[in-house]
């Protein structure tokens, strides 16, 4: 069995990052856990450019449901369990990035969107805006000092080419006929690319898409030699 400790160096998919600076992201115990330890951290310009859309998405998608329950009138709506039944309606299925972050909003504010629909504050609503707007603001903010390495673990964020037509277009192939989505690929590359261009040392890939990248990981490894794949939330 081959553990993550063996590699000092770790590239970062985008979840990975999100779960440590966004508080209410289903895995921000277990990135908790993983940024106790120390080791060199990578990402690239593309995951952060990623992250910041992912963000800006998240804050739609809930200002927009925030709206659209204030004119909407639920009646028999008082059990959790019905309050849940609503909510999965228009939580978005598990393809959306920011499913697991809109899971774990809805459930640790459950009390809070229970006392709206039963009571129709607007003070209830407006504070769960302002927890929306303050949570997103304060993640891009840890964001930026991770990237300067100010008063959070550092992590290196680097230029890496727009398409790999030109870098390694044999492995962006081999790794596009495993992985379904073009983004998914371009990160992935993206690993390589730092691992080859910078790194010059082998380097543990850490995310927690379980459905495009960590089911696939023997047939990744194989297209991209040097690259290792580990669970963040089960790091062996």
């Amino acid at each position: 069995m081959r553990f993550i400790d063996r590699y000092s160096n770790h590239f970062l998919d985008s979840c990975a990052i999100i779960g440590k600076i966004l508080e209410f992201d289903e895995q921000h115990r277990c990135a908790t856990i993983y940024y106790k330890k120390q080791y060199i951290r990578h990402t690239s310009n593309r995951v952060e450019k990623e992250i910041k859309g992912r963000f800006n998405g998240l804050r739609g998608e809930l200002l927009s449901f925030f709206n659209w329950i204030s004119i909407k009138s639920f009646y028999g709506m008082a059990t959790d369990e019905n309050i849940r039944r609503f909510l999965s309606k228009y939580r978005l299925h598990d393809w959306n990035r920011n499913y697991s972050s809109l899971n774990r909003f809805f459930s640790q504010y459950m009390a809070e969107l229970k006392s709206y629909l039963l009571d129709k504050k607007d003070s209830t609503l407006d504070n769960l805006k302002q927890v929306v707007i303050n949570a997103i603001s304060k993640a891009l903010t840890i964001l930026y000092n991770m990237k300067q390495g100010i008063n959070q673990p550092k992590i290196n964020c680097h230029m890496t080419p727009n398409d790999y037509t030109a870098h390694y277009s044999h492995e962006f192939s081999g790794v596009q006929k495993v992985v379904r989505y073009e983004k998914d690929v371009l990160v992935l590359l993206d690993s390589y690319y730092v691992k080859n261009q910078i790194i010059n040392n082998d380097v543990g890939f850490i995310t927690t898409d379980f459905g495009d990248i960590l089911s696939k990981k023997t047939e990744i490894e194989k297209e991209l030699p040097g690259i290792y794949i580990f669970d963040m939330k089960n790091p062996k």
